[in-house]
């Protein structure tokens, strides 16, 4: 299941922050006893890419894909900020698509 963007359903309710943490839960609790993989997707406004509120408490995982930008030049990237129970690398790594499909490289892009 996925839910595009998270900010709209915040839109739909009180901003109070424990409410809306009980709430999120209360929709992310069921989906998981069923053994759904669920994708919330939520843009922040910082650089870091990393909300801490309460969706990272939350998340099992949390990747984050991003642009960064030097000079002239915009490199995509994706970087596995949290993975629950898993060892994973904190590297950013750069995806390319091509004729061949998707590449993932191990690269320095900061």
């Amino acid at each position: 299941m996925a839910l595009d963007p998270l900010g709209a359903l915040y839109s739909f309710h009180d901003t109070d922050p424990q409410l809306m943490r009980k709430r999120l839960y209360h929709l992310l609790e069921p989906l998981r006893r069923e053994n759904l993989t669920t994708f919330l997707i939520l843009e922040t406004a910082d650089s870091s890419g990393f909300n801490q509120e309460f969706e990272g408490y939350l998340a099992d995982g949390i990747i984050e894909l991003g642009v960064h930008t030097k000079d002239d030049t915009a490199t995509r990237y994706l970087k596995v900020r949290k993975m629950r129970a898993s060892s994973h690398s904190m590297d950013s790594h750069i995806p390319t698509v091509s004729n061949d499909g998707l590449q993932i490289y191990k690269g320095t892009i900061f």
